[in-house]
């Protein structure tokens, strides 16, 4: 009972009945209503009729009624619940109902009282008489009074018939609730096999089950809410289990070289195999840094990957940016004889999280600043197109292998494994620029042939299309 599909029809049993109930009531109050004021009319119209059946029966010339036919009036009446009684000018009798079937007169009474009391209890049911004149040719000519249980009563069709009535609304109420109660464990079961299916979900999400979905599809918004966002949950969890595990993983491969070069180079020192001079230090000093490095990149990628970034986007312009840019390398170009060329208007403004940008470019211009040989040339373009930003890096460097370009965002791949190692790379510089051009809603490609050159092109959406 404490399930919530228990619950739930047997809210819906509980509120059917409420309706049915109600309407039952209600509709019982307007039959009863309906029947009285019908009981009512058909009895004031019976009465007329008989008061001028009553007038007919006079005989102007005898100056009396016409017993013969009082006695036939007399008896329809009394089948319709009435009771006859006619008086001359004189106030004498002409004809009386009580007098001619006192027996019948009671038993109809009788018979009235127990109609009514079949279908109101509580009937305060009382015999009547009303008073009417009668009129002939010269004037008025008699009176009748007619007797009746009143205010008002059925007879035994009408009574049949109000029976018949509640007894078709107690089958119409009986199957109703029975389709209550049907519908409501159907309503139960698809809205709580959803839910249950949640409850399954979640129980093995809590089990370290992550990635776990449910196929489930509801037509009902609120249901559907939920079943994504488990889904959603189960995805992210999932995501994160996978970014630690492929961390620890990377960690653990990344940092095995390093420490295998520090652990025999420390060895040897020990053992006095090398001599512990300054050339043999600066190259532990070296490992170390290069670990560090490497520490401090994963450190900025799982907080970008963790989506723990806030973004403070701002309009800004491209060539005091790019400019800052060309002051952080402008020693290491100039060793080498690189050039260093902007191509775009200096009008031209960038909307973006100016410091995260700053990090990105360093990245992807440090890359071309390695690969390209001595009196190459890197070019920054900036234009905007389709209400985005975008940034072109163009080297002419030594180039991608196009089997390498699909993976060259990955952590830790080198192209390259002696060469990146020689430069002091950490292997994460493209993983960190790529996801936070992501946080910017953005995306970054990169072409590149060999020995013509690299190209990355960055896009970022502006404050219009956000």
């Amino acid at each position: 009972m404490n399930s919530l599909r228990s619950k739930l029809t047997v809210s819906y049993v509980f509120l059917a009945l409420i309706i049915i109930l109600s309407i039952s009531f209600l509709f019982n109050i307007m039959l009863g209503k309906l029947f009285m004021q019908y009981a009512l009319y058909k009895q004031e119209k019976q009465i007329e009729q008989i008061v001028d059946q009553v007038n007919q029966s006079y005989n102007e010339i005898t100056g009396s009624f016409e017993q013969a036919s009082l006695e036939i009036i007399g008896n329809a009446a009394l089948q319709n619940g009435l009771i006859l009684h006619v008086k001359n000018l004189k106030n004498e009798v002409d004809w009386d109902m009580r007098l001619h079937t006192p027996g019948k007169c009671q038993i109809m009474l009788q018979h009235a009282e127990n109609n009514m009391n079949r279908i109101y209890p509580n009937f305060n049911g009382f015999y009547s008489e009303s008073d009417f004149k009668l009129k002939g040719i010269s004037g008025i000519v008699g009176y009748v009074r007619v007797g009746f249980y009143g205010p008002y009563s059925f007879n035994d069709e009408e009574l049949y018939l109000i029976t018949t009535i509640n007894k078709v609304l107690i089958v119409i109420a009986l199957v109703s609730l029975i389709l209550a109660m049907a519908l409501g464990l159907i309503m139960a079961r698809r809205l709580s096999n959803p839910i249950l299916n949640v409850v399954k979900i979640a129980s093995k999400i809590a089990q370290g089950e992550f990635g776990i979905k449910t196929t489930f599809h509801s037509k009902t918004n609120e249901i559907n809410e939920l079943l994504t966002s488990i889904n959603e949950l189960s995805d992210k969890l999932n995501k994160t289990k996978e970014l630690k595990k492929r961390l620890t993983n990377d960690i653990a491969h990344e940092l095995r070289t390093p420490l295998s070069h520090l652990l025999s180079h420390t060895e040897a020192l020990i053992d006095g195999v090398w001599v512990p001079d300054k050339d043999r230090l600066q190259s532990l000093y070296d490992e170390l840094e290069r670990i560090n490095k490497m520490v401090n990149d994963l450190q900025r990628l799982v907080s970008i990957e963790d989506e723990t970034v806030i973004l403070q986007v701002e309009w800004f312009s491209a060539s005091d940016f790019f400019y800052s840019i060309y002051t952080l390398f402008q020693i290491n170009l100039e060793q080498k004889h690189i050039k260093f060329d902007f191509a775009f208007s200096k009008t031209e403004r960038i909307f973006a999280d100016k410091d995260r940008l700053k990090q990105i470019l360093i990245n992807i211009v440090s890359n071309a600043l390695k690969y390209t040989p001595e009196h190459g040339k890197i070019i920054i373009k900036v234009f905007s197109e389709n209400n985005c930003c975008v940034i072109i890096v163009h080297d002419n460097g030594c180039g991608i292998p196009a089997i390498d370009l699909p993976n060259i965002f990955d952590r830790f791949y080198r192209v390259d494994q002696s060469r990146t190692r020689l430069t002091g790379g950490s292997g994460v510089g493209l993983t960190i620029a790529k996801s936070l051009v992501l946080a910017h809603s953005g995306d970054i490609t990169v072409t590149s042939e060999i020995n013509k050159g690299t190209a990355f092109k960055i896009v970022l959406p502006t404050k219009s299309s956000l």
